[in-house]
Parts: C-alpha cells; structure tokens; sequence
C-alpha cells in the first residue's frame, strides 16, 4: 500500500499521502445466503457469501452483484413493482451461482480429506 500511495504521488496523483493504518480480519466461509432477497431487502457480496470460499476472492461477486442489486432497486422504485427485485436472486444465480457453489465443494472436500492428501498445508493456510 505504501508503494502504491507513494506511486500516486510521485506521479502527482496525490499532494501527499501515508496510510492511516492497517486492518485485517476473518472472511465469512460457506456457501451463498439461501435467499439473498426478502421483501425490499437485498444482500450482495460478503453479506450474500458471494464470495470464493476456496480462494476469499470476492471482488468481482461483491461488483457484479452489487451492481445487479442497485439496478433491481432503481427499476422497483421506477416501476413502482417488486418484480425486479425478486428477479436478481435469479441474474446473480444464474451468472455466478455454479462458480460459488464449485469452490464451496472444493472447500468442504479438501476439509475432509484424509491426513497426508496436503490436506494440513492447505488448512494452516485458512488459518491465520
């Protein structure tokens, strides 16, 4: 970070700048919210478990879905109509929903396979 910052202002990006400070802590593991929709609430990325519980990427789910929740909101407010909110559980789904639910049984097999499969490597990793 602090060399990206410093590149900032090197390239007069930034006047100044210095991180404030560092924060790190858990990601929530497991597969996708069941229902990521209930009346005029909508979840997306981590609040969804739109993430990659293999990998804890979730950048591009929390964009991507997050982009597809604000505009099922701006069209149920425009249209005065709850269908396009009930409409994204099934466009998220349908655009990430294999992906998610792949790394989450790659997760859970790795967690139980037996001793000497790499399986005490892989977990150390998941604990920090």
């Amino acid at each position: 970070l602090e060399e990206f910052v410093c590149g900032l202002v090197a390239q007069g990006g930034l006047q100044t700048g210095a991180p404030l400070e560092r924060t790190g802590g858990s990601l929530p593991v497991g597969p996708p919210a069941e229902c990521t929709v209930r009346g005029p609430t909508l979840l997306a990325g981590e609040a969804a478990g739109q993430m990659n519980s293999l990998t804890g990427a979730g950048i591009y789910p929390a964009v991507a879905c997050g982009q597809m929740a604000g505009q099922a909101a701006a069209r149920a407010i425009l249209r005065g109509d709850a269908e396009p909110l009930r409409r994204y559980e099934t466009r998220w789904r349908a655009l990430l929903g294999d992906y998610l639910a792949q790394a989450w049984r790659s997760r859970q097999a790795i967690a139980e396979a037996p001793p000497g499969t790499h399986r005490e490597r892989v977990l150390s990793g998941w604990r920090l």
